[in-house]
């Protein structure tokens, strides 16, 4: 291997679920155990709103913002202390 970053994958759910069994069933030392297997993003989306319905959704969507306006003004803040020590 020419570098030492892990390998991502990104695979749809039944060749994600087949991908991750052979990678658990290899033993520590192998090197298929640095692959970092990813499940692509339409069948996420897809597995959480099968699981959520209605207002559930909703919530989930406005505390994602939320959690995002928070994470944006922290490193707005951050910068600009930096900024004044600097």
């Amino acid at each position: 291997m020419k570098h030492s970053l892990p390998s991502m994958s990104t695979f749809g759910k039944p060749w994600y679920w087949k991908a991750a069994e052979i990678i658990i069933d290899m033993p520590q030392s192998s090197c298929l155990k640095s692959i970092v297997l990813m499940l692509g993003c339409f069948h996420t989306l897809m597995e959480k709103m099968h699981i959520m319905t209605g207002k559930a959704v909703q919530t989930t969507i406005r505390g994602n913002f939320r959690v995002d306006k928070y994470l944006q003004s922290q490193l707005k803040s951050g910068r600009a202390r930096d900024s004044d020590t600097a």
